[in-house]
């Protein structure tokens, strides 16, 4: 075979030129090709098909089978998107509201996040639920608010009473708790922030017993005392109604309910009971004659001192008025009082408008004077009488377990 680039004379069976290299361009080429490539067919499409297909049928039972295990996937989890929802926060915002409607109000406390203390227990919770219970709901919606930040979820309940044709909002506000509900699904519980209130005060008169829904205040809520008043904190507590009982020895009790959201409680003055006016009259009829007695015959005041408060200024207020009125009613000079008669003794008691708790009785008698006296012209001593009307108004307080005179009410008599 002759190359035709160089003329090379080359064996008929070679390619390529042995002394150039060059392609040898000749009908030889084909025939090599032939030799070194096995001949191609064309591609079978039906041969292919044959032997994909299956060599034996698939049975029934499989195929019932995949469906079923199709099904059984598509329902757990459309059951578990269902179950999630319902540990949702408007599914428990639901949840507790409707227990708040059907008084189930152990359960609704349970969904609170809530630090339980004495005024924030469940019984507290319970009476607070009594003191602001919703009304006859007929119908309500559910409405997603505001979502605060990823651990916090506002919703409104919007409810309608009955006989009426408008709706009501009701918000609730809920937190994300960092522990899941059987491991996987999201914790909410309703926040309690909006339903407390903070810092209550309470002030009731000095000495008062007080107690609200049954729960004594002691000495730890009292926080001080100033111009006969005792002052009291709270310092969380279930917001709304309360019921508030303030009780002292010989006042009459004072049962009230109040609203921690119209600044607290107070109450500056209690009302002496009607028995204990009664008795303060008939003690002042016995007063009204240990005094003048003691003031005719001389009596020094601390004699008779019991009968008064034992207030420094006032005591020596009332010792002043007294050593008076002894000197005029025991003139032995010209004027001798031998007896006094007290006779229509009547009074009214009642409790004074001042702010002091303090009884007033006014107290209206006749009298007579059996007196002595200096007859300038013969220079003897001759007895008389005289009768005569008069009224005063004695001021009773308590003090140390009982009721004292705040005044000495007794003057001079005329004769």
């Amino acid at each position: 075979m002759i190359c035709q680039k160089c003329g090379c004379q080359n064996a008929d069976n070679e390619v390529f030129c042995r002394k150039c290299g060059a392609l040898i361009e000749d009908e030889g080429l084909d025939q090599w090709f032939d030799s070194v490539m096995p001949e191609q067919k064309q591609f079978d499409f039906n041969a292919l098909i044959k032997m994909l297909k299956p060599k034996k049928k698939v049975k029934n039972w499989v195929i019932i089978l995949a469906g079923e295990v199709l099904l059984s996937v598509v329902l757990l989890f459309s059951l578990f998107q269902k179950v999630t929802g319902r540990f949702s926060a408007e599914h428990t915002a639901e949840h507790y509201f409707v227990a708040l409607v059907n008084g189930e109000w152990e359960e609704a406390y349970s969904m609170l996040e809530l630090e339980e203390g004495e005024f924030t227990s469940r019984k507290a919770y319970d009476i607070c639920c009594e003191n602001n219970s919703l009304p006859f709901i007929t119908s309500y919606s559910i409405q997603k608010e505001n979502q605060v930040g990823t651990l916090g979820q506002d919703v409104t309940v919007l409810y309608r009473e009955r006989g009426t044709s408008s709706d009501t909002a009701y918000h609730i506000s809920l937190n994300k708790q960092p522990e899941k509900k059987y491991i996987f699904f999201e914790n909410w519980k309703v926040s309690a922030g909006s339903l407390l209130s903070k810092d209550i005060p309470v002030t009731v008169p000095h000495g008062a017993a007080v107690s609200i829904d049954g729960i004594p205040l002691g000495d730890t809520y009292l926080s001080a005392v100033e111009n006969s008043l005792d002052f009291y904190s709270i310092p969380v507590m279930f917001a709304g109604k309360h019921q508030i009982v303030v009780s002292m020895q010989e006042m009459e009790t004072v049962k009230e309910v109040f609203d921690t959201n119209l600044n607290g409680y107070s109450l500056d003055k209690m009302q002496i009971s009607p028995n204990i006016l009664q008795k303060l009259l008939g003690q002042a009829e016995k007063d009204l004659q240990s005094i003048y007695t003691a003031a005719i015959q001389g009596t020094p005041f601390n004699k008779i001192s019991e009968l008064f408060v034992a207030d420094g200024e006032k005591a020596a207020e009332i010792e002043s008025s007294y050593i008076s009125l002894s000197k005029e009613l025991a003139d032995i000079e010209y004027h001798q009082i031998e007896a006094l008669d007290l006779t229509s003794v009547a009074g009214e008691a009642y409790a004074s408008p001042e702010d002091e708790i303090c009884a007033e009785v006014d107290v209206s008698f006749s009298y007579r004077i059996a007196y002595s006296y200096l007859d300038s012209w013969e220079e003897v001593r001759k007895k008389d009488t005289c009768d005569g009307e008069d009224e005063l108004t004695f001021y009773y307080v308590p003090e140390n377990g009982k009721w004292s005179l705040g005044n000495l009410g007794c003057h001079s008599l005329y004769y």
